[in-house]
């Protein structure tokens, strides 16, 4: 699978820590110990040095803000909330990152789009499904064109070919149950 530019890193990054802070105010260290708690990080490869990072980058973009406060003897905390601004980019990657890329899975976006209205987590399932069936289709009448020269060669394109039919022919499956439910 082809590496991700730092640009989607970061889109990808900021539409998790803009999800988190939705309906929670956390500091950087409680953000960091719910994406494991709630087992975001066994999708989505994010650090603390990554969260931290993206922190200072939201909050100077002017999507959370950030309280500092004292408590006792411990040192100077900051906690960080979302601001309008930054809901409406969170709605903005989601719709973005729901467009279709070939080697990327629609799975997680939709995981993080419950602040989205179902009907467009519907909208951005179905883009990216019909966008699914398509690239399908093409990847299937290349690995049938046999002057393609997929077969017969060292490097057996025809077998990648094959597991990428075979993942998008799960993943829109998968689509498929997902539309089906009754309260996404």
């Amino acid at each position: 699978m082809p590496r991700k530019s730092p640009i989607e890193e970061s889109r990808r990054t900021d539409v998790v820590i803009l999800f988190c802070l939705m309906e929670l105010k956390l500091s950087g260290y409680t953000l960091c110990q719910l994406l494991t708690d709630w087992n975001i990080r066994e999708f989505v490869a994010i650090s603390d040095a990554t969260v931290y990072r993206a922190l200072v980058r939201l909050e100077k973009n002017g999507y959370i803000s950030k309280r500092k406060f004292k408590r006792g003897e411990y040192p100077e905390s900051r906690i960080y909330c979302i601001l309008d601004k930054g809901r409406k980019r969170y709605g903005q990657l989601v719709k973005e990152g729901g467009a279709f890329i070939r080697g990327a899975y629609p799975v997680i976006l939709l995981g993080m789009g419950s602040y989205l209205s179902p009907e467009k987590r519907r909208s951005i399932a179905r883009t990216w499904q019909s966008e699914a069936k398509d690239v399908e289709q093409a990847l299937l009448a290349r690995l049938e064109d046999k002057t393609m020269r997929t077969y017969g060669k060292p490097f057996a394109e025809w077998l990648l070919l094959d597991h990428e039919i075979s993942i998008l022919r799960a993943e829109i499956a998968w689509l498929d149950r997902y539309l089906s439910l009754q309260n996404i």
